[in-house]
């Protein structure tokens, strides 16, 4: 085997083209295969030695391959090399090491590629199938087996897709028996993002319940909500007479109602009561991330939060609402994709339905927020230091430009 059965020729002419570049220094490339688990594209990470692990690795995607450059032409890899290619192994990337002149290759870990197995879901939508045989009068809609076979396509060759629909279309069955079928039959997990809590009603109590009749097959899902929505056995075991003593009345009763709950609940979701509490009374007992002792706490054994996350890795698929998905992916762009920290479990497909309204929600999530006076005070303290007044004038209009770009009117300082 030769390092053009791993990576593509014209690849490797790439790669050597930027060792090159780099003066025959250390290079760091991610690697994108094909379905053969061929590299067929790449990106630079990282050059020289002094790269940081953690940094590559939020750099990286699933069934990706990381490879880099040893500028010795010794091919064996060092500590460093096995500590970052251990790590992104766990989690199903490959690892390789090339020579300068990329015609020679050492694999530290195989790269876990699977071909995906493609679907075929078109005949359940029309006259004669399953849901024209479990609804009578279900009617054939061009307009939705449309749909479908964007949405088939879209699954079987790994590509995004972005669809309008009218109402009527029946939009929900469209996209759930591909997303299902296909992540049964490649075990992999979907999540489906919404706006709004009567779509996941709609989707827990009546679409799903239905697709699995549908398919004829056994899966599961679940309904990811937000760690405040769970009672804390910690907090509640623990709050104090004197805090107590201070809520009114109404207030009180409120709280003497959640205790005899709390006694009682198998899964400490708040959605269980028949009444709102308060929101002041709820923030005594639920469970919030700062106030969580994690594996010190005498109770993490029958923590609800814990539990709700544990049955999410069992789910097929998760419903989800934006904001909770783009806190995750806020998250995730922080420690990288892979990470023990984030709000999901891992997932392959995402769907999102009512997505007329994400980019205002993704914006909340993913933007980088700034003063307008503290840039200004920062630019004053570069000029100030320089002693040249070519820098001084130069600096300052470069200043000005970026708060131009940034829609703001120039006043002077």
């Amino acid at each position: 085997m030769t390092i053009y059965d791993r990576i593509e020729k014209s690849i490797a002419d790439k790669m050597r083209n930027e060792i090159e570049k780099a003066e025959g220094n250390e290079v760091f490339f991610r690697g994108v295969m094909n379905e053969d688990a061929i590299v067929i594209d790449i990106e630079v990470l990282a050059r020289g030695n002094s790269y940081s692990a953690p940094a590559i690795l939020k750099r990286m995607n699933k069934g990706e391959v990381i490879i880099h450059n040893h500028p010795s032409g010794y091919l064996h890899p060092s500590d460093n090399d096995i500590s970052i290619s251990t790590v992104y192994g766990n989690m199903g990337g490959g690892s390789y090491i090339v020579n300068n002149q990329v015609d020679d290759i050492y694999v530290i870990v195989e790269p876990y590629a699977t071909k995906m197995q493609k679907i075929d879901v078109t005949h359940f939508f029309k006259d004669g199938s399953n849901i024209s045989n479990i609804f009578p009068d279900y009617e054939f809609r061009n307009e939705q087996l449309e749909m479908v076979k964007i949405i088939e396509e879209g699954l079987n060759t790994a590509k995004k897709t972005v669809i309008e629909a009218g109402t009527g279309t029946g939009k929900t069955l469209a996209y759930l028996i591909p997303a299902v079928e296909w992540a049964l039959l490649n075990k992999k997990r979907v999540v489906v993002s919404t706006n709004t809590i009567n779509l996941q009603e709609q989707l827990l109590k009546k679409d799903l319940p239905l697709v699995k009749r549908i398919l004829g097959k056994k899966f599961a899902y679940q309904l990811v909500k937000g760690r405040g929505n769970y009672l804390c056995i910690r907090k509640i075991k623990n709050i104090r007479m004197d805090i107590i003593d201070d809520l009114t009345d109404e207030k009180r009763q409120i709280l003497t109602e959640l205790m005899n709950w709390a006694s009682r609940t198998d899964t400490g979701d708040k959605s269980e009561l028949n009444f709102e509490p308060t929101y002041d009374v709820w923030e005594l007992i639920n469970s919030e991330s700062d106030m969580c002792t994690k594996s010190k706490c005498p109770y993490k054994d029958k923590c609800y939060f814990n539990k709700a996350r544990r049955a999410l890795v069992d789910a097929d698929v998760l419903i989800a609402n934006h904001h909770i998905y783009f806190a995750d992916l806020e998250i995730r762009k922080e420690t990288g994709f892979f990470t023990q920290y984030s709000i999901l479990p891992d997932y392959e497909v995402l769907i999102f339905d009512e997505a007329h309204n994400i980019e205002s929600i993704a914006r909340d999530y993913l933007v980088i927020e700034y003063q307008s006076i503290l840039l200004i005070n920062l630019c004053i303290i570069f000029i100030v230091i320089k002693e040249r007044k070519r820098v001084r004038v130069e600096l300052s209009q470069e200043c000005w430009l970026f708060f131009e770009k940034m829609h703001f009117k120039k006043k002077r300082w």
